[in-house]
């Protein structure tokens, strides 16, 4: 059997595919107007060849967190004199 002929630009792009995919997925789960959310997706592509007895094996793997986050606090009461209402 011949040498595998997974290539370095064959890695960089299944790589950007997963990421991609891994990326697109984190975003839809994430959804529009989302506050306090995180969302972690993973993509995995991995094959086997079996030729002549011999097994050539390639793994490639991608991941990606989003997250968004928001706070409401109550206002400071807004009178002239530094906050104190009764000057």
């Amino acid at each position: 059997m011949a040498k595998s002929k997974t290539t370095k630009s064959a890695t960089d792009t299944r790589l950007g595919t997963l990421l991609t995919l891994a990326t697109k997925t984190a975003k839809s789960d994430l959804g529009e107007g989302a506050s306090n959310k995180d969302v972690e997706a993973k993509a995995v592509l991995a094959t086997a060849v079996t030729e002549n007895g011999k097994t050539a094996k390639a793994r490639v793997n991608a991941g990606v967190t989003l997250g968004v986050s928001s706070e409401t606090t109550d206002a400071e009461p807004s009178c002239g004199c530094a906050g104190n209402c009764g000057c």
